[in-house]
This record gives structure tokens, sequence and C-alpha cells, in this order.
């Protein structure tokens, strides 16, 4: 399938040339939403780079596959460099990676002239391992793209939301291009939503921070995940659903995700620390239709895609702006089902 850029994803394409091609060298990020179609910006941007060597990066193997997907699409096939589908090609011109699997004894003789980091605000503070490597290669220009180019700050106030580009020493240091939410919303990009509240408002103060006041603590998520009964809740309402109808759910902790599959048919769920083959095994299930329930702890946050998804439940509270969008984004992809 080849696709056909809309107006404002060929300005990103354009600005985002701009940026990697600037004879200065820039670091900057283009902001774009969920569904805005930043796999796609991306995978023009990489095939219009003739000029020199190409780096992709992507968070996770998720997210990796679909950018690696998106660009297929167009007959173009990149080197992948990634330990967690077990490829670790360099030959191209083009190379798709995930940055854990990156090391300077590799790259550093590979002339790599051009890099781009998909959702960037992830792992790229400024005294993280990926930061670090792109200096040590001495990469001139950088441009990263985000739906929520957020960081969460420690302060004496307690933890704040900052823009990632102004926390001191920030790697990325200008914002190239915004799709903002309103433009979505305004030009029908995004699905519609219906909110539901199932939670006992009374007991939110059993939620507390952690020690650098940046997120609640796992066990007060799932004191209140059980003070709210949430079991029961989520089972009920997912009982509820027309058999056509799949379902996302976030829980606090792996015990409430096992126990919960146990009372709700055809469902599976998966967690950060999940053994990689099983992870893509169910991941791939749900994404076929084999399971319509998919329990989730503390993974498929950032870049899950799913376009025909239409429920999310979400039984984890997050202090975090960064996660409360990331995780509303998995619902927000417009298809003919919903």
């Amino acid at each position: 399938m080849i696709y056909k850029l809309r107006d404002y994803q060929e300005e990103c394409v354009q600005v985002g040339l701009e940026v990697l091609r600037d004879k200065k060298g820039r670091k900057a990020v283009l902001i774009a939403p969920t569904s805005a179609g930043k796999s796609l910006i991306i995978s023009e941007i990489s095939r219009r780079l003739t000029d020199g060597k190409v780096l992709v990066l992507s968070p996770n193997v998720e997210i990796l596959e679909q950018n690696l997907s998106k660009i297929n699409s167009f007959n173009v096939f990149p080197s992948v460099y990634s330990a967690s589908v077990n490829k670790k090609e360099t030959d191209g011109n083009l190379i798709y990676g995930t940055p854990k699997s990156i090391t300077y004894e590799v790259f550093k003789d590979l002339n790599i002239k051009y890099v781009i980091v998909d959702e960037v605000d992830h792992a790229t503070k400024p005294d993280s391992e990926i930061v670090k490597l792109l200096k040590k290669l001495k990469i001139k220009s950088v441009l990263g793209l985000t739906g929520s180019a957020i960081y969460m700050e420690t302060s004496f106030d307690g933890a704040v939301s900052m823009i990632m580009t102004e926390v001191k020493g920030a790697y990325f240091n200008e914002i190239c291009k915004v799709v903002s939410t309103d433009f979505m919303v305004e030009n029908k990009y995004w699905a519609d939503i219906q909110y539901y509240d199932v939670y006992d408002q009374a007991k939110e103060k059993i939620l507390t921070l952690n020690k650098s006041n940046t997120e609640y603590t796992e066990e007060s998520q799932k004191s209140f995940y059980e003070a709210c009964n949430l079991k029961d809740k989520v089972s009920e309402f997912l009982s509820r659903l027309p058999k056509n109808e799949d379902a996302i759910v976030f829980v606090p902790d792996i015990k409430s995700a096992e126990e919960l599959q146990e009372v709700i048919p055809n469902s599976v769920f998966v967690h950060s620390k999940m053994n990689k083959k099983l992870r893509k095994e169910r991941v791939e299930g749900f994404k076929n239709g084999i399971y319509s329930v998919m329990i989730n702890v503390g993974a498929l946050l950032v870049g899950f895609d799913k376009e025909n998804m239409i429920n999310l439940v979400d039984c984890s509270p997050s202090n975090s702006v960064r996660i409360y969008i990331q995780k509303i984004g998995r619902i927000l992809r417009k298809h003919p089902d919903k």
C-alpha cells in the first residue's frame, strides 16, 4: 500500500529535512500526537535522505516493527540492528534499530550522517545512554518525534512536567514543528471519545507519590485498585461488550493482571518484564483477533498501534501527564469499524 501524505504531514517532512540537512547542525523535536502519522513522516524523511547514511531509532520492538512495516510498504527495506528481532545488519544506507542494541564500537566507523529518534521523550534525558552515544558518535543533526515532549523533573516544590527542550543541559534545544491536538480534533483526524468515570473519588487519598514525587507508588495503586473494587467493575463492563469489540486494560501489577485474566474470557496479559517471545506472541494474537481483551502492566504504552481498537479501561491512575496522553492515544486512531 502506497500512502498519500496529508498536507500537514508533507509540511512535517519538509521541516524534518531542513533540520537534518542544516550545515550548522540542529537538535530539534517535532511534536505530532497519536495518529498524526509519525511512522509515515519518518518513512518519508528517511527515504528522501539519499546523500548519507541514516539511522532511525525506535524505543521498543513493537514500534520498530510498525515503523518497518510502514517503510516496507514503499518497497524500501532498511537494514535492521536490534537484538530484540535477532538482527544486526549495518550494510545499508538506511538502518532501523532500537537504542539498547546500538553500541559505539559497532557504529563508530559507519559514518552515520543523519539520526531520527521516534518517541524521543523516551529515555533521552541529558544523562541518558542514548544521548551519551549520539554525542560520542558526533552526530551533527538529530530529529526527534513525539506526541508528548515532556519530562517529569524533581524540584524543591515536588515533581513538575517540563518541556524536554527546557530542562537543564537538554540535548534537544528546539521545537521545530507542532501538530496540535486541537488541529487533530478540528479536522476530524481522531476518533470521537466518550469518557466514563468508575473511580470512587473519595478513595483518591489512597494514592501516594514515590520519593521523587513523580509517580504514584505501585503499592498505593494496587490498594486503590482493590479499594475501588475495580476487578469486579471491569469484568462486569467487559462482559457487556459486543462480541466484535475489543479492549485494552491497564492494571497496576502482575498479580492483578493474572487474576483479571482468570475471570475475563478470551483475554491475555502482558507486562514489561515478560519474555520477549511470549510477549510478541500475545501482542500479535491480540492484533489478529485471537484475543479480544489485552490486560497490560507497564507495557504497550508508547506507540502500540491497533487501529480498530474501541475500548480502553484504565485501572492504574498516573501522576504523569505524559503517561496519561500515551494511554489515551491507544484508541484515538480512526477506523471504519469505529
